[in-house]
């Protein structure tokens, strides 16, 4: 090859170079600016229409394409693609949630939309007065505390998509009953504690994990199914759950649980008093349904062996109540 030749090579693979750089570049940037004008355009939506104040925020991780619109001080849109940020728990963090600073007791609804694959650690933690949230089923992670102590939402529905649920995830929270979806495989330490209101859950098939003090505090929850492909219950998972008196279990083999049980009065919460007398009338209360021939399994299972009530799974309550 002569060297013009070579020469004019060497202009072209650098021109193509240059523009894959560029297609590149705009392509993030018309990414960015798409959600710049999704919120812009819900701003102006929503001025149009004498909404109210209106402010935007960009909460995506490291810089993301997540902008929160949030509308009269009510309403906190979540749009764009990508994950939220994660926030810390403590309101002086370098990463105060922005919409603190407004008036979140005053935030009434959530909307997430489509796009937006993960919601934040502490994202809504402390929205009090929070009672409609939507999430759509492009997100796969809801964060640690994420809704800890939204205690005006009584309810919440959790996408097939979501494949991680964090810990304390709905603590505090006014639930009154909730659905794990199957995509979901373990219920993380304190997702549910001290939710007060919760008398139902529903547990798919395919959570094989029950975390410490994941229900622990739940005082209107009067039963619980427990379905057969969990094999580990952590301690005080139940804990002080006063009013829990049916538990349904459709393992034939006793599931592994904590040497300090998963039911009955929780030490760190139960205040002073004999602890063994304690549990000892707590779980009189209680009756455990199993499979009928796996009754002397669990009555000779070490955790298991503590409730005095134990039958086949045939006689369960309707409803388990």
């Amino acid at each position: 090859m002569d060297s013009s030749s070579s020469k004019y090579a060497k202009a072209t693979y650098s021109t193509v170079v240059f523009i894959i750089v560029v297609l590149i570049f705009w392509g993030w940037r018309s990414g960015a600016w798409k959600n710049t004008i999704v919120a812009t355009d819900t701003a102006k939506e929503a001025q149009a229409n004498n909404i109210g104040a209106v402010n935007t925020w960009n909460c995506g991780d490291s810089g993301g394409n997540v902008i929160a619109t949030l509308i009269d001080d009510k309403t906190l849109i979540i749009s764009g693609t990508g994950k939220m940020a994660d926030y810390k728990s403590d309101i002086i963090s370098e990463k105060t949630l922005p919409w603190y600073n407004i008036n979140k007791d005053s935030i009434t609804d959530v909307v997430i939309e489509q796009g937006v694959t993960s919601i934040g650690n502490n994202t809504f933690k402390g929205l009090m007065n929070l009672t409609s949230v939507t999430i759509p089923n492009s997100v796969k992670k809801i964060g640690d505390n994420a809704f800890f102590e939204c205690s005006s939402m009584t309810s919440i529905t959790i996408p097939n998509s979501v494949t991680y649920l964090g810990m304390s995830a709905f603590a505090v929270s006014g639930l009154t009953s909730v659905t794990i979806p199957d995509s979901v495989t373990f219920i993380n330490s304190g997702m549910f504690i001290s939710c007060e209101k919760m008398t139902s859950v529903t547990l798919h098939n395919r959570v094989r994990t029950i975390h410490e003090i994941a229900f622990a505090l739940c005082a209107s929850l009067t039963s619980i199914t427990i379905p057969s492909s969990v094999y580990s219950i952590g301690m005080d998972a139940f804990g002080d759950c006063a009013n829990l008196t049916s538990i349904i279990i459709n393992n034939r083999r006793p599931p592994g649980i904590d040497y300090y049980g998963a039911f009955g009065p929780a030490p760190g919460y139960s205040g002073p008093g004999d602890f063994a007398a304690k549990r000892k009338l707590y779980l009189s209360k209680a009756c455990l349904y199993v499979p009928s021939n796996s009754i002397p399994a669990y009555r000779a299972d070490k955790g298991w062996d503590q409730f005095k009530c134990i039958k086949p799974i045939e006689s369960a309550p309707i409803g388990g109540k």
